[in-house]
């Protein structure tokens, strides 16, 4: 298995460079925070387990709703686990 090397400096610059009017994440913590807080994320060199899930969303497509296979799915996953 192959291991990704993720620098600091890319990780507070993604970071420094969200934009705080997205919608907040599944956890409920708003971009802006994790934008103004990107040097404390960068010092701790840790990424939480509970990040690496994503919530799925049924999506409808066109069609009839009250029918399963008229739905796609949509993951929602952490802001966090985007930058990383």
């Amino acid at each position: 298995m192959s291991t990704n090397k993720i620098l600091r400096n890319d990780v507070f610059h993604a970071l420094s460079g969200l934009n705080p009017r997205k919608t907040y994440d599944p956890d409920g913590v708003p971009p802006i925070v994790l934008k103004n807080c990107a040097s404390l994320y960068v010092s701790t060199s840790s990424f939480p387990s509970c990040w690496k899930f994503a919530y799925i969303q049924p999506v409808p497509k066109e069609g009839d709703r009250s029918n399963p296979s008229n739905y796609r799915p949509r993951a929602l996953i952490f802001c966090l686990s985007k930058v990383f």
